[in-house]
C-alpha cells in the first residue's frame, strides 16, 4: 500500500492549522506557528507562544506490502507567568489540546490519525522557579 507523500513540515502545518481552529481558553491572542527551533526572550512571553516544532520521524513497515510511518510533532505552550493560579490554568490548557487530538484524524491530512499523546512532564520547574516562565511539551504522535 503507498502511502502518501507527506512531509514532517506539512504535518505540523495541519497540526497549527487544526490548534488554530479551536475554541480553547487561553488561547485566544496566541496563534499557533511552525517554527523549527523556537527560542524567546522574556519579555517576549508576556503574550502566550504556541510553536509547532517536527520532532521525529520513523519509517517502518506492518508488514512486506504495508507501510507503517510514524511522526512526532511536539507543542509548546511557553508564557511568562504573574501568579501561580497560571499553572494550573496552563497545566489544563495542555491536557485539552492532548485530548483533542487523540484518536482523530487531522482533517488537512486525513490519512495522519493521532495515536499517542503524552504531556511529559507537564512544565519544567526549573525555568518556573528561576524565570517564572511556563515551559509546557505536548508530543503527538501520528501514525500514516
Amino acid at each position: 500500500m503507498q502511502k502518501p507523500d507527506v512531509s514532517t513540515f506539512e504535518i505540523a502545518e495541519a497540526v497549527a492549522a487544526a490548534l488554530n481552529g479551536m475554541e480553547l481558553p487561553l488561547v485566544a491572542d496566541a496563534r499557533a506557528q511552525v517554527e523549527a527551533a523556537p527560542d524567546y526572550d522574556l519579555p517576549e512571553l508576556a503574550k502566550m507562544k504556541i510553536p509547532v516544532v517536527p520532532s521525529s520521524l520513523e519509517l517502518g513497515a506492518r508488514d512486506r506490502v504495508n507501510m507503517e510511518n510514524t511522526v512526532k510533532i511536539d507543542i509548546g505552550i511557553f508564557k511568562r507567568i504573574k501568579s501561580e493560579d497560571e499553572i494550573r490554568e496552563l497545566v489544563k490548557l495542555e491536557e485539552q489540546i492532548a485530548g483533542a487530538f487523540y484518536r482523530r484524524r487531522l482533517a488537512e491530512i486525513p490519512a495522519a490519525m493521532c495515536i499517542g499523546a503524552a504531556v511529559d512532564p507537564l512544565y519544567d520547574s526549573d525555568l518556573l522557579r528561576e524565570r517564572r516562565q511556563f515551559t509546557g511539551v505536548i508530543r503527538l504522535e501520528f501514525e500514516l
